[in-house]
């Protein structure tokens, strides 16, 4: 019974799988009737994306670089360069000399220089190969520069013209020609800026060699201590083209010079003229200029030396009110003062009495005095500094010529007679006044 059992399952097992291949498998007849386009697909066939092919109908593939591609590629670089010494615009030339060598290639620029970094990178051509590129191409190269001399020297010798020349010769003059002729039509703008540029260069070299004849006229003779002062110039490319046309016009000065006097005329004058073509400012007159500098304040000083008068007539009113006078204006002065300086600080009370606002009044005028001090201090080391930077010597020579105040007490003889003249109480009733004076003067500053 049991092998009986065995024999149904293994019969049901067969069946089913019969049917699953039969719905896996198209029909034979039906196979038949179809026509080519019906039929059914190879397995792992495309049939959305067809192979690409070129515009003659031929499969697309990839460019494969061998070795010889690779060597000739290499060579074409190192005509093109010069043996890597002149590397401006050399890509045009590698391509041209490369399609020129292959011409069943169709390349681009960009490919061939892709294509030397990955020479360079992955290392195809060994140093052994690349040396020997290398003198190939230094032998290339001296051969038609001999050659090019050569024509140069027939060109120069009218008398040893032939009536054949060699065809290395013809090539290389029509390439030559043809490149000229190329850039004269690729760059005619070029060429008439160039030409507008060379033309204000003349006329303001001109114009420079005129400005420094009229300069070296004026101070020839002179004194040298009353010329002009020229400043210091910081160094730029503006300068430096200045200076170079300047230099470029002091030969045909050398004629006009008998002597050391003039010799150094000139090098002055060429100077002044240098510095007024980079805008400086020149002194003209010396003397106006200091008188100017000493009557000159500056308007933060006189901001703060008229913050401190105010405040100086306003302690006099506070300290003329508290010690007992009284009049209409001082009154009114006093409720303004008092109304105007009411606080005294964010972190204090108000001022309630006239001995706090005087207080007030006080400390504002000794911080007034102090930031002026400082500030005269600051000024005057910036001052000095700038002085240092453009004129040196002149600095110097102020340090040298500085009067020093002296703090010497006076000597006990010149007190004596002092005290003498005037009398002994009188004397020091005059040292007391002058000891407030000088206490009341510290506290102000």
């Amino acid at each position: 019974m049991e092998n009986n059992k065995d024999l149904h399952l293994a019969s049901d097992a067969s069946e089913s799988r019969a049917v699953s291949d039969a719905r896996i498998q198209p029909n034979v007849d039906d196979l038949s009737n179809t026509t080519g386009s019906e039929q059914y697909p190879a397995s792992g066939a495309l049939v959305n994306n067809p192979i690409t092919t070129t515009k003659a109908g031929l499969p697309r593939q990839r460019m494969k670089w061998t070795t010889d591609l690779n060597k000739s590629f290499t060579r074409c670089y190192f005509i093109a360069t010069n043996l890597e010494s002149d590397m401006t615009l050399y890509r045009a030339k590698m391509y041209k000399t490369f399609v020129n060598e292959n011409p069943h290639l169709q390349i681009t620029e960009q490919r061939l220089a892709d294509q030397r970094r990955t020479i360079i990178h992955r290392k195809l051509l060994s140093d052994i190969i690349i040396n020997e590129l290398k003198e190939q191409v230094s032998e290339q190269l001296e051969a038609q520069n001999s050659t090019v001399g050569v024509v140069m020297g027939w060109c120069n010798n009218e008398e040893q013209q032939h009536a054949s020349i060699n065809t290395e010769l013809q090539t290389i003059i029509a390439e030559h020609t043809c490149e000229e002729n190329r850039r004269a039509i690729q760059e005619p703008r070029e060429s008439e800026n160039d030409q507008i540029s060379e033309n204000e260069k003349t006329s303001q070299n001109v114009e420079l060699e005129g400005k420094l004849q009229e300069t070296f006229i004026t101070f020839r003779g002179s004194d040298p201590t009353r010329r002009l002062i020229i400043p210091k110039q910081n160094t730029s490319k503006k300068l430096a083209s200045i200076v170079s046309r300047v230099n470029s016009l002091l030969p045909r000065f050398l004629m006009f010079i008998y002597s050391f006097e003039d010799f150094y005329c000139l090098i002055y004058c060429a100077a002044l003229v240098c510095a007024i073509e980079n805008c400086a400012k020149i002194e003209k007159s010396k003397q106006r200029q200091t008188d100017s500098n000493r009557m000159k304040i500056l308007p933060w000083q006189k901001r703060l030396e008229n913050k401190i008068q105010n405040l100086k007539m306003n302690v006099n009113q506070l300290t003329q009110y508290s010690s007992g006078q009284r009049s209409t204006k001082l009154n009114n002065t006093v409720e303004a003062l008092f109304k105007n300086n009411k606080v005294h600080s964010k972190h204090e009370e108000n001022n309630n009495t006239i001995k706090e606002c005087l207080d007030t009044l006080k400390q504002k005028l000794s911080a007034a005095s102090k930031r002026l001090r400082r500030y005269k201090v600051s000024n005057q080391r910036r001052q000095e500094n700038r002085q240092f930077q453009l004129r040196e010597g002149q600095f110097y020579r102020a340090l040298k010529n500085e009067i020093v105040p002296s703090s010497r007490l006076p000597e006990r003889d010149v007190s004596k007679n002092i005290g003498k003249k005037y009398g002994v109480k009188k004397f020091n009733m005059m040292m007391k006044i002058a000891g407030s004076m000088l206490k009341i003067k510290e506290r102000v500053r």
